[in-house]
């Protein structure tokens, strides 16, 4: 996974992040840091209450009240998941930028599939070494890999990443639209990472 992880200078013109209470505000941003590369994280108050406030004053119950905070501005949404409560950053692509060689699936993969956005990393490979197998052989049986299956599957892969920036494109257009994100240059910039994501695949 990788170590490092970017914030936009420009949140801080954000209302939907000023009107949050001091305390919420710090956890978004230790969320940010503790996001997996696919932008979950564990929603557990109790996790949280110990991780980033380290006092008895800020107690899981008043984490809780945090992470409702954080929903109500629409900066998160959260779920449940097999391996328990999880949420996602939105916007999580328009402020990192990871490389494949250094990211991972997320163990919250079903959360993103829930609200329509496809996994940028795939699934974790315990959940899909048995589909991974099955692409790997042609319908003969036999392993392809001949130069049109390889543009097969990167074509694919790239389709796959357009339709979870457009997912998570209208995400933040909800977001948009309830005065959560300010900031009219994210659709652009929404697009523009597709557009160079797709090329460095091709």
């Amino acid at each position: 996974m990788a170590e490092r992880r970017m914030i936009r200078k420009d949140l801080c013109e954000n209302d939907a992040f000023n009107d949050l209470t001091m305390p919420a505000q710090i956890l978004y941003m230790m969320l940010i840091l503790h996001g997996d590369d696919e932008g979950c994280f564990r929603a557990d108050a109790k996790y949280w209450s110990r991780t980033v406030f380290y006092t008895k004053r800020q107690g899981p119950f008043r984490v809780e009240r945090m992470l409702d905070e954080l929903r109500e501005a629409r900066l998160i949404i959260t779920g449940e998941t097999k391996n328990g409560p999880a949420g996602f950053i939105l916007g999580w692509f328009n402020m990192q930028t990871l490389t494949a060689s250094k990211s991972k699936p997320s163990q919250f993969y079903e959360l993103l599939v829930a609200h329509g956005i496809t996994p940028c990393w795939g699934i974790p490979a315990e959940e899909n070494v048995r589909k991974e197998k099955q692409s790997e052989v042609n319908e003969g049986g036999v392993r392809s890999n001949s130069p049109s299956r390889f543009r097969e599957v990167a074509g694919k892969h790239r389709d796959e990443k357009i339709a979870r920036l457009q997912a998570e494109k209208k995400a933040v257009m909800e977001g948009m639209s309830m005065g959560a994100i300010s900031t009219p240059n994210d659709f652009d910039e929404i697009s523009e990472y597709a557009e160079n994501d797709v090329r460095e695949d091709t």
